[in-house]
């Protein structure tokens, strides 16, 4: 069954947090009006260890993120190492940062061994992925 996250007054925080958490599957939720990321996962910088692994984000509809007011985020957001995690088949769209950012799918600092396979994304500030400093494997 879909789930719709909507942003409240004040719709700063993030849609759905995962973090140090592993084997979790988000799918078909609705998420949009938000001041900042929709869907995050991770929450360890940089290549140490982390317990968000094996996670799925798949057939999620995310959209009017941002909407200009903060920075540094995206539709679906990743920090650290997220090892077996898959980003698939979802739809991200409309995400409007204040000054940078603004991004798609955003694997930030220490992201690596993740699977990003068939989402559509679109009409961003930004590009519609970026992947910041992830190591190579």
């Amino acid at each position: 069954m879909p789930h719709r996250v909507r942003g409240a007054d004040p719709s700063r925080g993030v849609g759905i947090l995962v973090g140090q958490s592993p084997n979790n599957i988000v799918e078909h939720n609705e998420i949009h009006d938000l001041y900042y990321t929709g869907i995050s996962l991770g929450w360890t910088y940089g290549y140490g260890r982390s317990l968000a692994t094996h996670n799925t984000v798949a057939s999620n509809h995310v959209w009017n993120i941002g909407q200009g007011v903060l920075s540094d985020m995206g539709g679906i957001y990743n920090l650290g190492n997220a090892r077996g995690t898959v980003i698939r088949g979802n739809h991200v769209h409309d995400v409007v940062s204040a000054v940078y950012g603004g991004w798609g799918i955003y694997l930030d600092e220490g992201s690596c061994e993740v699977l990003v396979e068939g989402n559509l994304v679109h009409d961003m500030e930004a590009s519609p992925f970026t992947n910041i400093t992830a190591a190579t494997t």
